[in-house]
């Protein structure tokens, strides 16, 4: 099934959403060196504005992870170590740079090696 979003919709933030957050401090208590790596699969519908594409607004989706991030830390106390760019999808080289600049100094963001991501 669909993982539960920690955004359904732009003005609404919850962090308690999910068996993700149980999991992840699970596997943190078993083995404190884990690293912990996001991964978006799908993207709610006010993310690309309707279009379906979640780079039709670059700022909005680096925003809605962003905010995923660093929910998870102040929430759970979870630092996310990597976050990917989008599951099975073409990578965005602005969102790339957004994110890269916007997230975490603890978040690393693993792209494809490309010269123009620099």
């Amino acid at each position: 099934g669909t993982e539960a979003s920690h955004m359904r919709y732009s003005w609404e933030e919850n962090y308690e959403r999910g068996y993700e957050w149980w999991l992840m401090k699970e596997a943190k208590k078993r083995n404190p060196s884990i690293k912990l790596y996001g991964l978006p699969w799908g993207f709610p519908g006010w993310v690309g504005e309707g279009s379906g594409n979640p780079y039709h607004n670059v700022l909005k989706t680096a925003d809605y992870i962003v905010r995923w991030v660093n929910g998870a830390k102040k929430t759970h106390n979870l630092t996310i170590d990597y976050i990917g760019i989008w599951n099975e999808a073409p990578y965005n080289v602005t969102y790339i740079k957004i994110n890269s600049k916007k997230g975490s100094r603890w978040t690393r963001l693993p792209a494809y090696t490309d010269y123009r991501i620099r």
